[in-house]
């Protein structure tokens, strides 16, 4: 199962509160290039080329120098596109769909097969994607509380609800 980015939402992070010895220390966790294979393989994964996945990989390294993008770094990127709500609870829910292999992290891999997904996928991959988001716990059923608690957090992210 891929997963979706939505497209509008670009990376910009504040990482300047990791220390220079934190994201040294870090940034030996990942491969700071991808070989040509990795790119073949995520170009046959995904709808992108391997010039985009390229672009792509370098920004999100930029923006993500340790590889990962956690789950608080994921809620800043929603807070800076939500100035007047609190997108906190909706940012955590796509969070979690992101998060395929439910590591608490998001990996470059993950992130580009959500975007293709959102940006470029079929209608039946973008239903299932959406279809994640709503099922909450994974069941494969969305109950009238998982509907009320994504309609909250939609409605939260627009409006100041503190």
């Amino acid at each position: 199962m891929d997963k979706g980015y939505p497209k509008q939402v670009p990376l910009k992070l504040d990482l300047s509160k990791i220390s220079e010895e934190e994201s040294r220390e870090e940034m030996g966790a990942h491969k700071s290039k991808l070989n040509p294979q990795a790119i073949n393989e995520l170009s046959e994964k995904t709808k992108f080329t391997p010039e985009e996945i390229r672009h792509w990989h370098d920004g999100f390294l930029k923006d993500c120098p340790t590889g990962k993008l956690t789950k608080n770094e994921f809620a800043k990127i929603y807070n800076q596109f939500f100035p007047h709500g609190d997108p906190s609870a909706f940012a955590a829910f796509v969070f979690n769909v992101f998060d395929e292999n439910g590591d608490g992290s998001i990996e470059f891999e993950e992130f580009l097969q959500a975007l293709s997904i959102t940006s470029r996928g079929r209608l039946e991959d973008k239903l299932e994607w959406a279809f994640r988001l709503y099922d909450l716990d994974n069941n494969g059923t969305i109950t009238r509380d998982e509907m009320l608690q994504i309609v909250k957090a939609t409605v939260d992210k627009f409006h100041n609800v503190k």
